[in-house]
């Protein structure tokens, strides 16, 4: 899509999310497995769409999700960041999460959700799943990354020059490789129109997380957002 992103497009696209949704399927920690995130969708949840939506409204594509835990952010993030991956054809885009475990469960998620979509969703399905990611069939790529808990330049795989123009990154709080992290968000478009970068995580003292969320709170071209 060429178009820019303006309070018209944003309302459009708050519509297909919340029937993508109505048809995401994940397992609940309280209702087991095959529960649908749109029939149980809790208020944190809707204020963090809510956030995102306003930043696009604004014109702003780099958010930055302080949270609590336990609020269900990183599940409705994931199910937006596949509906993103979906929308926009050739995406290059990557996951990234703390550890290698942590990056493995999501996978696991992501593909489980795609593909329990049922028939009647027009959306591309998993054309390729591979050792680093998938391709959807719209050519959209997905990596799945770990960061690392060493600080490295290497660590995670951070360190190499990926171009992307999404990302959803997680737990940001126990990542401690700054060079690699550094490396990573100059390897990210700045002028890409559908671009959308999503980095959420809990608080864990000063660090690079810390510097990160500060850094969003004082920039115009960033947005800020916080769920106690």
């Amino acid at each position: 899509m060429a178009e820019g992103w303006n309070p018209v497009r944003v309302e459009a696209f708050r519509a297909i999310a919340y029937e993508f949704l109505g048809n995401t399927f994940v397992n609940s920690k309280e209702l087991g497995g095959h529960t649908c995130l749109g029939d149980h969708i809790y208020r944190a949840q809707n204020m963090f769409l809510d956030g995102v939506f306003g930043a696009l409204a604004d014109g702003v594509h780099d958010i930055s999700i302080l949270k609590s835990r336990q609020l269900g952010i990183s599940t409705v993030a994931r199910a937006l960041s596949i509906l993103w991956l979906g929308m926009h054809d050739g995406l290059q885009g990557a996951m990234v999460f703390d550890t290698a475990y942590n990056t493995a469960r999501a996978r696991r998620e992501i593909i489980g959700i795609i593909r329990d979509l049922p028939k009647s969703v027009k959306f591309p399905r998993i054309r390729e799943d591979n050792r680093d990611g998938i391709i959807l069939e719209n050519d959209s790529q997905l990596l799945f990354m770990a960061a690392g808990v060493k600080n490295s330049r290497t660590g995670g795989g951070l360190g190499r020059s990926v171009g992307l123009n999404f990302v959803h990154a997680s737990e940001m709080c126990s990542w401690n490789n700054d060079e690699g992290l550094t490396s990573f968000r100059q390897s990210l478009s700045e002028e890409y129109p559908d671009r959308l970068y999503l980095w959420e995580s809990t608080a864990r003292g000063f660090n690079s997380w810390h510097d990160m969320w500060t850094e969003a709170r004082e920039d115009d071209a960033k947005r800020a957002l916080f769920f106690g």
